[in-house]
């Protein structure tokens, strides 16, 4: 009982640590993606350009959104040309370099059979044009969209090893206890 109990606390607490983790990492990539994405800008790609390119050196469905928060480019292809209100923007900032190493933001979203986790950057990396001193700040946002589900049952890749340390844990105690009830019953 106290093997099975300790099992299922140790499963609980994984579960929760490996949700949050996979979380933590879509925010640092749609830092990274974010940021990609202004270079990319920055070099005068047209829209469809740098939706190609972040999609060949990210493997995750990303969203290119404008100013008004419309889908341009959709790598899972459905949302193009729909607006999403719960990223609607009053246009970005130009904002200090401590600011784009902010929190990025994360927003639910329903998309017809499957709801979706939206990761941003808090605001649009400010960018350096090459070979000149001018900044500029991205017309277009990026978006990563993950379905919710694929962030809840993060967990369930360790399910493997856990079964198995929880099976040699328990046949260790039936062991354990078959010689101490030996021991204990002995004349």
């Amino acid at each position: 009982i106290t093997v099975s109990l300790a099992g299922l606390t140790t499963v609980l607490l994984v579960k929760t640590e490996q949700e949050k983790a996979a979380r933590q990492r879509y925010e640092l990539l749609s830092l990274s993606v974010s940021a990609r994405s202004a270079i990319l800008e920055a070099a005068n790609l047209p829209p469809e350009e740098i939706q190609s390119v972040l999609e060949r050196e990210y493997d995750v469905r990303i969203l290119l959104l404008d100013g008004d928060a419309a889908v341009i480019e959709d790598s899972g292809e459905t949302l193009v040309n729909s607006r999403i209100e719960e990223l609607e923007q009053q246009g970005l900032r130009a904002s200090s370099l401590d600011s784009v190493r902010s929190q990025p933001l994360v927003r639910k979203y329903s998309s017809g059979p499957e709801d979706l986790l939206l990761f941003l950057s808090a605001q649009g990396p400010v960018v350096a044009f090459p070979g000149s001193n001018a900044l500029a700040v991205p017309k277009y946002q990026p978006v990563i969209a993950v379905p919710e589900g694929d962030v809840r049952t993060a967990w369930k890749d360790l399910a493997p090893r856990l079964i198995i340390a929880g099976s040699l844990a328990f046949m260790t105690s039936v062991f354990a206890a078959g010689i101490i009830a030996r021991s204990i019953t002995r004349p």
